[in-house]
């Protein structure tokens, strides 16, 4: 498949498996849940990077994916952070609910600026 597809369809899978956590009742149904958004990341990572990789000129190259770097670590940073706030103004279940509810919003966005 091509990876444009395959990385919406990631961010399909983030959504579902975000969603899904707040409405666990069982432990093996966040199995379920982590296996679908770890599928998401399996997906999506590679693509990334093949994109990137891809479309980068080889002399730019290196400083593209470490600019790419830096801002995963931003996410990693700042993720957390701002999960926490909205945990504490959705509560943990709508925390979820509302970053599966952005993870839904990066599919459109995923036809727009990936080229």
């Amino acid at each position: 498949m091509p990876e444009k597809i395959l990385i919406r369809v990631a961010f399909v899978l983030y959504a579902v498996a975000l969603s899904i956590v707040p409405l666990v009742l069982a432990l093996s149904l966040l199995l379920v849940a982590t296996s679908i958004y770890g599928f998401g990341q399996g997906i999506n990572i590679p693509n990334i990077f093949s994109l990137l990789t891809g479309s980068a000129p080889q002399e730019n190259r290196g400083a593209i994916l470490s600019l790419n770097g830096t801002i995963l670590r931003l996410g990693q940073t700042l993720g957390p952070l701002l999960m926490g706030l909205a945990t504490t103004i959705l509560s943990l279940g709508g925390a979820f609910f509302a970053m599966a509810a952005l993870a839904a919003a990066m599919f459109p966005v995923a036809f727009v600026l990936i080229r």
